[in-house]
């Protein structure tokens, strides 16, 4: 429980004096040293950007966007790739572990080279950006997904 400040008469008084009449209320600044001021630039800057970011991957992500699942694709890294033909990968393991997709790395579009003109190619601190985000360039799309296994993995006789 934080203690109530105690406030010295002459901090009363010019309280009182500040709420009594705020139209002569005069505020003195101190100047800031040029260093200061270009780090404080800098910073703001830094913000701006990351808000712009933020932003155009907000439009981005729109219901419109996701036009193409009702074309049997699947979005982000994988587009290129069939969601019937990944269900069929994924129902041939047996295994208590949720397995994710991972990419080839053998395609042409995980040969791509990051393009350093789309919004994740701008995040990448390589390309200036600050990484927050974490995505691989928008050009470089796997069209053949591999399914990740494990030490408990079973093929699933079912399925074939």
């Amino acid at each position: 429980m934080a203690s109530a400040r105690k406030w010295s008469p002459k901090h009363r008084a010019a309280l009182r004096r500040l709420r009594e009449n705020l139209d002569t209320c005069t505020i003195r600044l101190k100047s800031m040293r040029p260093v200061e001021a270009m780090s404080y630039l800098q910073k703001r800057r830094r913000q701006e950007k990351y808000e712009r970011l933020q932003k155009s991957i907000a439009e981005a992500n729109t219901l419109d966007n996701y036009s193409h699942y009702a074309n049997g694709h699947v979005s982000g890294g994988f587009k290129g790739a069939n969601i019937a033909d990944m269900m069929e990968k994924k129902a041939q393991r047996n295994c208590i572990k949720n397995h994710r997709f991972r990419a080839c790395k053998k395609c042409f579009g995980c040969r791509t080279p990051n393009c350093g003109q789309c919004i994740s190619c701008c995040d990448m601190p390589r390309f200036g950006g600050l990484g927050v985000n974490k995505q691989k360039c928008l050009k470089r799309v796997c069209t053949n997904p591999v399914m990740q296994s494990c030490e408990s993995c079973k093929w699933n006789a079912d399925a074939l």
